[in-house]
């Protein structure tokens, strides 16, 4: 959490500042972060675009705060192509819990067995897969470190989000 974080950073650099401190300027590093820099990952654009044209639908399942989430997708044009947004902190849970996805997929009024849920994070596609979702490993350089892992998992693994065109309906 950012608590924990801001706690962690004042206990193992000695800061001065507050906790409250350190979490605002961690809050407005990763605001800027996501309004003005975060780019789409490569191949987001043409997938979404690829589902749209199979007349299936599309949500975000995600960890990051809404409002930074909504201006990225706006920004990179992609949030027309989704037709909702769910966040562990409005869902109340980590992705360790299958809730938002479970909550995503009655959304979409399917199953899990018929929902693709795409993820970067190990531990993540651990508990899609474990509450029976089909599941793809997405490579990315700054995040899970154990991609072997992530291969090993997922039912789909690749390395550019518009390569899952060819395993969707």
């Amino acid at each position: 959490s950012m608590e924990q974080g801001a706690a962690w950073l004042k206990n193992t650099y000695s800061l001065e500042a507050p906790e409250k401190t350190i979490m605002q300027e961690l809050e407005d590093e990763i605001q800027y972060f996501y309004f003005e820099k975060v780019k789409a990952r490569p191949g987001a654009k043409k997938l979404l675009q690829g589902i749209n044209k199979r007349k299936l639908s599309a949500v975000a399942a995600t960890s990051s705060p809404r409002e930074h989430v909504k201006k990225a997708l706006e920004r990179n044009h992609l949030l027309s192509y989704l037709k909702n947004i769910y966040t562990t902190s409005e869902i109340g849970e980590s992705k360790y819990s299958p809730k938002i996805y479970l909550t995503a997929a009655k959304f979409l009024k399917s199953s899990p067995q018929e929902t693709l849920v795409v993820e970067d994070s190990l531990y993540a596609l651990n508990t899609a897969k474990n509450a029976g979702f089909q599941t793809a490993g997405i490579f990315d350089p700054l995040g899970e470190p154990d991609q072997k892992q992530l291969k090993k998992k997922a039912d789909i693994y690749c390395r550019v989000l518009s390569e899952l065109i060819d395993y969707i309906g």
